[in-house]
């Protein structure tokens, strides 16, 4: 049976009176669609009027499929269909909070292309949009441009922050002094607010690779190594 999707649950009826019956039942299955819903870049989602309930994410442009189900143990169902037009096997069980992270670590491993979790995700998946653009060619190109909107659509994701030492960054500067420590040119300019030559502290192992927070791990670089360290 076909069900249109709502972010109404209330319009469903049979999938509300459930979460309503169950709600300790209900609880990580809306924590899991909240989750979700943050980092989903379309708009087709919602509510079917299944019970227990289900919502689903259908990314009609690349094929992905994401289901969500409510599971009579308390527990959350997720299947997901890949571009490629498989289902993954075997379904994934979500049966606390905890799971959730590792929900994401595996769907971003998969370059499930429907959300964006984090800032990383989602320039990492602009970057391949753009090449695929500059391999379609110009025709293809052109098309789209002119239908395209001109006031862009806003997404929110979450972004991982490090609780990065100070002194590492003020040492790391006071060494380099006004010289890039991999080009040795100099600082291509002087900060407004102080003066100061204006390099870009960057960690030789990535912080969310697991790399140290320490002054032997990071390096004072001008602009454009800092780019080519995270880009080239």
């Amino acid at each position: 049976m076909n069900s249109k999707r709502t972010n109404d649950i209330k319009s469903k009826p049979r999938a509300y009176r459930w979460l309503l019956d169950n709600p300790g039942k209900s609880i990580l299955f809306l924590e899991v669609v909240n989750r979700l819903n943050i980092a989903y870049l379309h708009d087709n989602s919602g509510y079917v009027d299944f019970t227990p309930p289900e919502y689903r994410y259908n990314d009609k442009k690349n094929g992905e499929y994401t289901i969500i189900t409510a599971k009579g143990d308390g527990s959350v169902k997720v299947n997901l269909l890949l571009a490629n037009g498989t289902w993954l096997q075997p379904e994934i069980f979500i049966r606390s909070s905890f799971d959730i992270p590792k929900l994401i670590e595996h769907m971003e491993s998969l370059k499930y292309a429907s959300f964006a979790f984090s800032q990383q995700t989602w320039e990492e998946q602009f970057k391949e949009r753009v090449k695929k653009s500059t391999e379609e060619g110009m025709t293809e190109r052109k098309k789209r441009l002119a239908k395209s909107p001109k006031i862009p659509r806003q997404y929110y994701a979450t972004v991982a922050l490090f609780d990065r030492n100070p002194d590492v960054v003020a040492e790391v500067l006071e060494r380099a002094g006004d010289i890039c420590e991999l080009c040795r040119e100099a600082a291509p300019f002087n900060r407004r607010s102080d003066g100061s030559p204006y390099l870009e502290v960057h960690h030789k192992i990535f912080l969310s690779k697991g790399g140290e927070d320490t002054v032997e791990n990071a390096i004072a670089l001008c602009p454009n190594c800092h780019r080519e360290q995270h880009f080239g």
